[in-house]
């Protein structure tokens, strides 16, 4: 039998304190009991409610819409992505209620965030400590947060911005990947 990889749990821990923030941020809604209306709120729930009741009926139109906007037949899935439609429909068929979609994607946002947030400034050989504070700071002042208070999508663009920025340093600052690509030496 192989021998398990020893688990270092110094490197463990930044990852563990982000990710219970995250779940903190969730909780403090989960202590209200109610969904948040904000700004966006409306716009991009009739997206996702769009896709689940088109995958719960078996009625598949990633172009229009057939359920929701008075049945209009708008195109918005197809502007704002499908495939991110389809799979918060998917979410809110398994959670069964807003309620439960918003305490877990909000956890997800946040996670998702912090941990891309921290890996990003971690790659600039900052301290644990440090780099964990830092990431605090991101997933409590800004975009990020602004998933959980208003549903606005900027949010969920805070959370990916992190690891746009560790394929720009990875394009920048790492020459061997660099120099991998381009077939030099």
């Amino acid at each position: 039998m192989k021998k398990l990889k020893k688990i270092n749990y110094a490197a463990c821990w930044p990852y563990l304190a982000v990710v219970l923030f995250a779940a903190y941020l969730a909780y403090r809604q989960m202590r209200t009991g109610n969904s948040i209306i904000g700004s966006d709120t409306i716009f991009h729930f009739n997206r996702f409610y769009e896709t689940e009741e088109q995958i719960r009926n078996g009625n598949l139109s990633w172009f229009m819409t057939l359920y929701v906007f008075n049945q209009s037949g708008r195109v918005i899935n197809a502007l704002y992505g499908p495939a991110f439609a389809y799979l918060n429909g998917l979410l809110l068929l398994a959670v069964g209620t807003w309620y439960r979609y918003q305490i877990i994607t909000s956890f997800l946002v946040f996670a998702v965030g912090g941990v891309g947030m921290y890996r990003a400034v971690h790659r600039f050989k900052v301290r644990d400590s440090i780099a964990v504070l830092v990431t605090i700071i991101y997933m409590t002042i800004g975009w990020l947060p602004r998933w959980q208070s208003g549903s606005n999508f900027t949010g969920i663009g805070a959370a990916l911005m992190p690891y746009g920025i560790l394929v720009a340093c990875d394009m920048f600052y790492d020459k061997e990947k660099r120099s991998q690509s381009t077939g030099s030496s």
